[in-house]
């Protein structure tokens, strides 16, 4: 995984250049800082233009990523490369966010008893849901819906005494 950091920020770095050829004289003022974590690599980008990137609720940012992450992939890979292309902090506050709905979601499933349903996240997003409450006694989460942004429903999770019919 260590060698993959250097190589998705020279991708990313000639990415951007042929970006700014084809847009004719166009120059993006943006840089790049790894990070290398136990489970993933952050890429941060920096810059005066960096913030480009977060416009109509970070598609740029998001497609960028995905590209990023099919182009390091190798033949045998299993899964995505896990790395977070982040600017501004943008990530990680989104990230607190998801952690504070499914907070909010699990806490609502186990007080009514009735199932919460997020609204449509990408493939990265719904991880983090599903993530946050995997060890939350009394909830269960699974994905609704077909293509890449899918709906998260909490529910409630069977008793232990019940039979997979009686769920």
């Amino acid at each position: 995984m260590l060698q993959v950091g250097p190589e998705a920020r020279q991708w990313l770095e000639d990415f951007l250049a042929a970006m700014s050829r084809c847009l004719l004289e166009l120059h993006l003022d943006v840089s790049f800082s790894i990070e290398y974590h136990d489970d993933h690599i952050r890429i941060d980008m920096l810059g005066e233009d960096s913030d480009g990137f977060l416009q109509k609720k970070a598609e740029a940012l998001n497609a960028l990523q995905h590209i990023l992450r099919k182009c390091m992939e190798r033949p045998g890979d299993t899964g995505e490369i896990p790395i977070v292309l982040d600017s501004h902090g943008y990530r990680r506050l989104r990230e607190r966010e998801l952690h504070e709905m499914a907070r909010v979601g699990c806490d609502q499933v186990k007080n009514l008893g009735t199932e919460f349903t997020l609204g449509p996240l990408n493939p990265y997003e719904r991880r983090i849901i599903h993530i946050a409450c995997q060890n939350i006694n009394g909830v269960i989460t699974h994905s609704l819906g077909d293509g890449v942004h899918k709906r998260i429903v909490i529910a409630p999770a069977p008793s232990e005494g019940a039979s997979a019919r009686d769920s």
